[in-house]
C-alpha cells in the first residue's frame, strides 16, 4: 500500500479544523511549508508535522 507524502490544502484545512482561505492566507504569509505544482499547492506531511510543533510553544 502506497502512502501520500504530501497533502493537498483541503486535507491540511481539515486536519486543523479551518477554512481552507486560512490556509491560503498561511501559506501567502510564508509560515506555512508548502510546494507550487502548477496552480496548485502541495504541503509535504513531515514538513507540515514539524511546522504544528512549533507553532504549539
Amino acid at each position: 500500500m502506497h502512502t501520500k507524502a504530501c497533502l493537498s490544502v483541503a486535507e491540511v484545512a481539515e486536519t486543523m479544523g479551518i477554512c481552507r482561505s486560512k490556509v491560503y492566507t498561511l501559506i501567502r504569509d510564508s509560515n506555512l511549508p508548502h510546494i507550487k505544482v502548477g496552480r496548485r499547492y502541495i504541503i509535504p506531511k513531515i514538513a507540515f508535522r514539524d511546522w504544528l510543533k512549533n507553532q504549539s510553544k
